[in-house]
């Protein structure tokens, strides 16, 4: 399975160009705190973009105000 075609509750995956996987963390009321079911996710990208012959790149970022803490 791709990274692209999964569904996460906490993250947003997209390309924004070829072969990059982008990963925003999207936790904007818990100012994208670091939880146990977003690691939990978190882990389950990276090893789907780590199988996915078409990603050579992974971007990690926060959505809106907030990166992580």
């Amino acid at each position: 399975m791709s990274v692209f075609k999964s569904v996460f509750q906490h993250i947003l995956v997209s390309s924004p160009r070829p072969s990059v996987a982008l990963l925003t963390l999207n936790r904007p009321k818990a100012l994208n705190a670091l939880s146990t079911p977003l690691f939990k996710e978190l882990n389950h990208a990276f090893a789907l973009a780590d199988d996915d012959k078409d990603v050579s790149a992974l971007v990690l970022t926060g959505s809106e105000k907030a990166f992580a803490g």
